[in-house]
């Protein structure tokens, strides 16, 4: 009973203010989903993926000391086949407050360069831990796309960062997709 009052109070204290916690890595210990209005654990696929993200070559350009950078399982898919995006933020520049509670929603994603999500997040409070730069954050909801015809297709995130704090202004880096019969 006593361990419980000091988490309470613990809580209490920190809620709402930056601290530092360690250091994460580019490749995360466990990955999230919204699963049926639940969060849940990503598949294990999810998070295999997530972890080729430190030594993935074609992340998004460094802007103000943050890039954000998508990832998909591959390239070429079939018609009708899921494809589901990952999404990361990473502060490399020291000093740069991340919100790191998630899964965080995705606004400003572009199929083709047109619009498929929300262009700005709603209104929106945060009750959530913040940390420090350098930090990669992979708490963000996994989009997931399916085409009806064969082609090409980019996919490309503009924005990024915690609807709390608007628009980061980045671009990630753009994935070409192929679908095939």
């Amino acid at each position: 009973m006593k361990a419980s009052g000091v988490l309470l109070v613990l809580l209490t204290l920190t809620r709402g203010y930056a601290f530092q916690i360690p250091y994460q890595p580019l490749s995360p210990s466990d990955l999230y989903e919204r699963r049926e209005g639940k969060i849940v654990r990503a598949s294990p696929e999810d998070l295999a993926l997530a972890r080729t993200y430190g030594s993935f070559s074609n992340k998004g350009p460094l802007k103000d000391g943050q890039r954000i950078t998508i990832l998909t399982a591959k390239n070429m898919y079939k018609v009708g086949e899921e494809v589901r995006v990952l999404h990361i933020l990473e502060a490399v520049a020291p000093g740069i407050t991340v919100w790191v509670m998630g899964p965080k929603g995705i606004y400003g994603e572009f199929i083709d360069s047109k619009l498929v999500s929300a262009t700005e997040p709603g209104p929106t409070a945060y009750d959530g831990l913040m940390t420090q730069s350098p930090y990669a954050d992979f708490n963000y909801d996994i989009t997931k796309y399916t085409f009806t015809q064969p082609g090409k297709h980019t996919l490309q995130w503009k924005g990024g960062g915690h609807p709390f704090q608007g628009s980061l202004n980045l671009e990630s880096n753009v994935i070409q997709l192929t679908i095939v019969n």
